[in-house]
């Protein structure tokens, strides 16, 4: 067992049809920094708020980690002294904004790699993030799991993740027996990613091979799984067994709905002309221009990210096809990175991400203390997008109303989507873990095969990262996207009772896990989406808007 959160669950903000991730060093330098080149390449690199007690922030990998393991010790041993809680307390907060600067150097760390993923030296620091992030995080799991055996456990009650008790309270642990079994949970962790993107990346393999032995590394993974386990990490208040049985009438629904939309998307397209140029070089400052029509607060975190420049597009061949949005919680900001987007899809990720920025300033959770709720997550994103859907007539070209209508269509099929294609993966998890001790490599390519034969899902068991790196996130994309195509139709009716919902989603925090997905569903005022009306009255509406727009061919 190891306490990680995977790399693609801190960047999984990225859309579905990306299939990249999901949530995830440079030296710090002026806030203000700017480098701009032909290739529409903008970054910066954020400096830690000096106003925190960043000692040792600076540093090396190992020597962070030195520090980190030098204070657990330190708060282990004021744990022995009476009256002392005040000094415990102060060893708590110093643990935990420590973490918060170790995961905003991965968070670096990362865009440098995806900026540039084959350059070796990028690789290594990416990799010694994730180690000293993956490490941190154990040990202070260990020092806080002793807090909760000690004369203050009161002060650890909420703190503590729950796997600490059942990992350390059935060994004989100490400081130093807990940082080598982490680390040798690490590296199980790493060896199963480096097999499978070495399959993946080996030209020499069959696809039929390729799945096989991505197969073997599912059984191993998951040879720990129940079904009633495999979603506890995610906060979820509905079961696999729910997802399941829904397969059938996602299959039947959204399909049929995607096709429709799809179709008269493929109509209205000789008529399209979108300002590319424009879009592709400066999304953000479009979507500053038209955010203040949204809200006062949607507004100010689009100046921030504008005026604070707190994103990096690249649009270089040697950028991975990614993006995401990740938190730089020792700064109570976030930061964006797009890369590799094509000039019609830029924009939209660029609104995707912009979601997940600005509920990101609603939230002041530490970075340890961080539950992944990734169905409220992917909610706050995929239904910024369907906002700015409204605005899409005077964004997209000179042909007005068709070329709104056509990118309108665009986005509502790329959610749908998003539906079906999330559960067939998702349902196929379940089901995979419900016979997880007596299935074959061969049987479990069979499975995920069969799970997507009825729908266009177009991928291979070996395609999609998400299996190996976060299983059991993938479903969060259809629950999220079915919320969003709600909104959708809230705004033909009501914008500013759509608007109203989209806030109140947006300032749930999808970290704290104060809130279940239903319950922040039924705050804001939506449907309960995980239902078989639901998703059928959905799938007509979809249906009828599509038959509704007009081709003018």
């Amino acid at each position: 067992m190891t306490f990680s959160r995977c790399i693609s669950c801190a960047i999984a903000s990225a859309i579905v049809l990306s299939c990249c991730s999901c949530s995830d060093m440079n030296d710090y330098t002026s806030r203000s920094s700017r480098i701009t080149d032909s290739e529409t390449e903008y970054t910066t690199v954020q400096p830690v708020d000096e106003s925190k007690d960043s000692s040792d922030a600076d540093g090396t990998g190992d020597e962070m980690l030195e520090a980190v393991s030098a204070d657990v010790e330190q708060l282990i041993n004021d744990l022995a002294k009476p009256h002392n809680k005040d000094t415990v307390q102060s060893d708590i907060d110093k643990l935990l904004d420590m973490f918060d600067i170790i995961y905003e150097k991965r968070t670096f760390a990362s865009v440098d790699f995806y900026s540039d993923y084959q350059n070796s030296e990028a690789k290594a620091a990416f990799q010694s993030t994730e180690h000293l992030f993956s490490i941190a995080e154990a040990l202070i799991s260990y020092g806080f799991f002793c807090g909760t055996e000690s004369q203050y456990n009161a002060l650890f009650r909420d703190i503590t993740p729950p796997e600490a008790a059942e990992l350390y309270g059935s060994g004989d642990y100490d400081l130093e027996t807990a940082r080598a079994e982490a680390e040798s949970a690490y590296l199980d962790d790493e060896e199963n990613m480096n097999r499978y993107y070495d399959i993946v990346d080996d030209d020499t393999l069959s696809m039929d091979e390729k799945n096989l032995r991505c197969a073997e590394i599912l059984i191993d993974m998951l040879a720990d799984e129940t079904p009633e386990s495999f979603y506890d990490d995610y906060y979820r208040d509905y079961t696999g067994d729910e997802i399941f049985a829904l397969r059938e009438t996602v299959t039947s629904n959204i399909i049929p709905a995607y096709f429709d939309l799809r179709d008269k998307y493929l109509e209205t397209w000789p008529l399209t002309r979108y300002a590319h140029e424009e879009l592709s070089e400066t999304p953000f400052d479009v979507i500053q221009k038209y955010a203040g029509s949204l809200s006062p607060d949607i507004r100010k975190s689009a100046d921030r990210l504008v005026n604070e420049k707190l994103f990096k597009i690249c649009s270089s061949e040697k950028a991975f096809d990614i993006s995401f949005m990740d938190d730089l919680p020792a700064q109570n900001s976030a930061y964006i990175f797009i890369g590799q987007q094509s000039d019609e899809d830029i924009f939209s990720a660029a609104v995707h991400e912009f979601g997940h920025f600005h509920a990101s300033f609603y939230d002041d959770t530490h970075a340890f203390l961080m539950k992944d709720n990734f169905d409220i997550a992917e909610t706050q994103s995929q239904g910024m997008e369907i906002l700015f859907t409204q605005f899409y007539d005077d964004i997209y070209g000179d042909n007005g109303r068709m070329n709104g209508d056509h990118m309108r269509l665009s986005t509502l099929s790329d959610i749908c989507y998003c539906v079906f294609s999330a559960f067939c993966i998702g349902s196929f998890e379940y089901e995979l873990v419900s016979r997880i001790n007596d299935i074959t490599p061969e049987e479990v390519v069979r499975l995920f095969n069969s799970a997507c034969d009825d729908s266009p899902v177009g991928y291979h068991l070996s395609d999609i990262a998400h299996l190996y790196e976060c299983p059991g996130y993938y479903i969060s994309y259809a629950t999220s996207a079915l919320a969003s195509l709600e909104l959708f139709f809230d705004l033909a009716e009501d914008k500013d009772r759509a608007i109203e919902k989209y806030e109140k989603m947006a300032e749930i925090s999808c970290y704290s896990g104060e809130y279940t997905f239903r319950e922040a569903l039924d705050i804001c005022g939506f449907e309960d989406v995980i239902t078989e009306k639901f998703i059928t009255d959905i799938s007509k509406k979809l249906s009828d808007y599509a038959l509704n727009v007009k081709a003018h061919l």
